[in-house]
């Protein structure tokens, strides 16, 4: 049901006096998610009670035009539904934890493991995390696909499935689930030891990848037994920089916040057999509720697992619908306690710490914003908007001829790079060396998502040059009815700002210029980053299709014997002459090729 927010006060004894959740919206959109054990004495507080003097529920009911109400058994079931419900709509007013990375194992048959910033649909998959260090998190999951020969391809293998296996296959680094070389229940026996071990519990997967090594040493299969002990010693590493703060056998996370003005800043530190995983700190706005409860809902329901035990700073007020919604998304008892003494009251002390840090830390970081206030003013005149300078994107080229052209999109976010939100583009409409039309195509494609909805436009469009640039963003952005777009240049040498609609450079402070350069050398730094991914890739595809007597059956067998091309260019002519497949004369043609071809040879 749903009342207009002009008609509650007339229509409070119409709310049910029973468990559900409500939810403020203007226009349609959720602006805040509660839960109650009373939707009635709840939404009275906000008309009539204690919450008329509450700062941030004053701001949200003038925003508010409508309120819906749910029901729900208990107050149990409430929070499990607010949980579900600010995961998926991302309320204004409410704790939102947005922006970092996820693991998500997919609900397939034969399911993947991968990173996404995006962990709002769990019909599709289980998420873990979040977690703070992305680049820590990819190499620990590349690590593990590999060592359990997970499958990385998109395909849809019960739908339509590829006519032959990819290269990881012939290579020895996926199990071949695409060709039936391992059924559904070994590759997902494989796959729960590749989830444990990416959650934090370790030691019993390493243990058993040990075993399997000395049994394939056993067997004198030393190839195999070598193949374990590398993944075995990789395994080791990712798990290398992970300290001990608790028992062994302790599984917990220890979750604190605070809030400051309008910021709520939380920590949560992940124990996982004793061993800290992992540290999450946010910042988001504090919300209209309880802040604790709030941000432990936010995270846990935006993915996280779930561990046993939760330690708390201070009780919380309704632990147990908390205590009973968190059960029952982890499929298995939880505990939240608010520890005085032991181990527990360590890690929250620990975790205090950590948070007080977070929140020096960015307090200064917001003070430094705030020396940038006048230089987005400045430029806000500069470019004619309407409104203040938030969101800033830039777009670069970057290419060393004709082929591996590409461009990066990068996003400041009130002074600060939003990393999750840069883009990579591989141009594919423009044949040649043209930079004004790589730079027309990405304004197409980045502004094509922006009108689907997927993504929220930016304040101003950058492109990293001078007038020619910008006249060719300006005209894709006109193609496609989007002349509202304010858009600019940012040339160098010297540095200047270039304004649609402006014959002439505009006048700015060197410390608007300052900034803008800052702005152009991530974007540079960014397409520069991706164009040597895209040249490595291409040389590591065609270096073996150039050498005579080496074709795809040979070149397959090469990769799956040495396992690398790096191996292989550093192999004597007699290993490649042991390799299966290849004969004397082809092992001397590869090698003096590839030593030839370094040396830069004709």
């Amino acid at each position: 049901m749903e009342f207009r927010l002009e008609d509650i006060k007339d229509r409070l004894a119409e709310v049910p006096d029973e468990a559900g959740c409500y939810i403020f919206k203007a226009a349609r959109k959720p602006l805040y998610v509660g839960k109650a054990k009373s939707l009635r004495k709840r939404l009275s507080q906000y008309f009539t009670g204690k919450r008329l003097g509450d700062p941030k529920a004053v701001a949200m009911l003038e925003h508010a035009a409508s309120v819906e109400l749910v029901l729900t058994a208990n107050e149990a079931e409430a929070l499990l539904l607010e949980m579900n419900l600010i995961n998926r709509f991302q309320p204004k007013y409410n704790v939102s934890i947005t922006g970092f990375p996820y693991i998500k194992v997919t609900e397939e048959k034969f399911p993947r493991v991968f990173v996404t910033r995006e962990a709002h649909d769990e019909r599709t998959g289980r998420y873990i995390g979040p977690f703070t260090d992305a680049k820590a998190v990819r190499k620990t999951v590349a690590l593990t696909n590999r060592a359990f020969g997970l499958r990385t391809c998109k395909y849809d293998l019960e739908r339509k499935p590829p006519r032959r296996p990819c290269l990881d296959y012939e290579i020895g680094v996926c199990l071949g689930p695409c060709v039936g070389a391992i059924s559904a229940e070994e590759y997902l026996s494989l796959l729960g030891k590749a989830v444990k071990f990416v959650t934090g519990r370790r030691a019993g997967v390493l243990g058993e990848l040990e075993k399997r090594m000395a049994d394939a040493a056993a067997r004198l299969a030393f190839e195999e037994a070598a193949k374990w002990r590398d993944v075995v010693r990789g395994l080791h590493r990712a798990a290398a920089d992970q300290y001990a703060v608790a028992r062994r056998n302790t599984n917990a996370d220890a979750v604190v916040c605070d809030v400051r003005g309008d910021d709520l800043y939380g920590v949560v530190l992940r124990v996982r057999e004793g061993r800290l995983v992992d540290r999450v700190a946010v910042r988001t706005n504090a919300p209209a509720g309880n802040p604790l409860e709030e941000f432990i809902l936010a995270h846990y329901g935006a993915g996280a697992e779930i561990p046993p035990k939760v330690a708390v700073a201070r009780a919380l007020p309704a632990r147990e619908a908390l205590v009973a919604s968190l059960a029952e998304k982890r499929g298995g008892p939880v505990s939240v306690v608010a520890p005085r003494r032991g181990e527990y009251h360590h890690l929250v002390g620990v975790a205090i710490k950590n948070l007080e840090y977070f929140i020096d830390a960015s307090e200064l970081s917001k003070a430094r914003r705030g020396e940038l206030a006048s230089v987005f003013e400045e430029l806000g005149a500069a470019l004619a908007l309407e409104g203040p300078l938030c969101r800033l994107e830039m777009v670069d080229v970057s290419n060393t001829g004709p082929k591996s052209v590409v461009g990066s999109l990068v996003v400041f976010q009130d002074g600060v790079p939003d990393k999750g939100s840069y883009r990579r583009y591989r141009i594919r409409t423009v044949r040649g060396q043209d930079d004004l039309a790589a730079v027309a195509e990405i304004t197409r494609r980045r502004f094509a998502r922006i009108r689907g909805g997927e993504e929220r436009p930016p304040d101003v469009f950058l492109v990293d040059g001078g007038s020619s640039q910008l006249a060719a963003a300006s005209r894709a952005l006109a193609a496609a009815g989007l002349e509202g777009q304010t858009v600019a240049a940012f040339a160098k040498d010297p540095d200047r700002l270039f304004v649609a609609g402006s014959s002439d450079a505009a006048v700015i402070s060197e410390g608007a210029t300052l900034f803008l350069a800052r702005v152009r050398d991530e974007a540079h730094r960014f397409a520069i980053e991706y164009h040597r991914k895209v040249r490595a890739r291409a040389a590591s595809k065609s270096i073996l299709d150039d050498v005579a007597g080496i074709g795809p059956a040979r070149k397959k067998a090469l990769l799956k014997h040495f396992r690398s091309l790096e191996k292989i260019m550093a192999a004597s002519v007699d290993e490649l002459g042991r390799a299966p497949k290849m004969t004397a004369a082809s092992a001397r043609a590869l090698f003096d090729y590839l030593h030839g071809a370094r040396k830069g040879e004709s």
